[in-house]
């Protein structure tokens, strides 16, 4: 076996069982290899590469006479499209994360009561949200579908992007949400952690690891246009058995810049 080979699951494979894997994953999906090809081409030319907000990114060893700088340099310009246009979409639903919590707490201002009870964005990873969400106040049930609204609306593209939830009072003890559920009602007051979590549309696969500190997780997946998710008066998550905190968060999985 080679020290290069890859590891799937713990199975170490051989450089030739890479590539058979890869070459069959491109056969699947070829629109993936048109993708990438695209983006070579078009850096190569420009020596440049835009994000889907139009961020830029200069690459001028794309055209480097070192096969390995080359090489780096075009796997950096296909990741900075998928992974920086996913920066750009967590940035854009934490804006308008921003916007809602602000309108909720003018509303509780107005009405003379405590904001307590509205989610905290807490911690912003990579591309995911985190946030802490007090049971009162409508807790799960009131927040989730609103704060999905926010990850999946964020950016106009030609795929929808939905999400799945899980949630969990530490992160280490999640408890994976099915779509459109209704979350059972909390027992007390303890707030719940919740984690939701979006993936760019040019991603190939769908994120799936759960973290291991208290939080709701997501994982944002590519979905028929008719799942139209989130929609007004579709409950969102599964029964939980025990209060919880919220945590909402958008995820990348088109891999690391040293990813063939």
């Amino acid at each position: 076996r080679s020290p290069a080979a890859g590891c799937m699951a713990g199975k170490p494979f051989t450089v030739a069982e890479a590539s058979a894997l890869l070459k069959a994953f491109y056969a699947a999906f070829p629109g993936v290899q048109r993708f990438r090809t695209e983006v070579m081409h078009r850096c190569r030319l420009e020596g440049t590469v835009r994000t889907l907000h139009n961020r830029l990114r200069k690459l001028p060893n794309i055209t480097s006479p070192s096969p390995s700088a080359r090489s780096y340099a075009e796997r950096q310009a296909v990741n900075t499209v998928v992974q920086g246009s996913a920066a750009d979409v967590i940035k854009l639903a934490m804006l308008e994360v921003q916007r809602v919590l602000a309108d909720a707490q003018q509303q509780l201002q107005q009405q003379a009561l405590d904001g307590a009870s509205l989610p905290q964005l807490v911690a912003q990873v990579h591309d995911e949200l985190l946030f802490l969400v007090p049971t009162s106040g409508g807790g799960l049930e009131r927040w989730v579908p609103e704060l999905a609204r926010c990850m999946t609306s964020a950016a106009s593209l030609r795929v929808p992007l939905s999400v799945k939830v899980s949630a969990g009072p530490t992160w280490g003890t999640l408890q994976r949400y099915g779509v459109y559920r209704q979350p059972a009602q909390p027992a007390h007051g303890a707030p719940t952690l919740a984690r939701l979590v979006l993936v760019n549309s040019s991603s190939a696969a769908a994120a799936a690891a759960l973290l291991s500190p208290p939080r709701i997780s997501g994982d944002g997946v590519e979905t028929p246009a008719t799942s139209c998710f989130p929609q007004p008066g579709l409950p969102l998550v599964e029964n939980v058995d025990e209060p919880q905190e919220l945590l909402l968060a958008p995820v990348d999985e088109s891999g690391g810049e040293e990813t063939p």
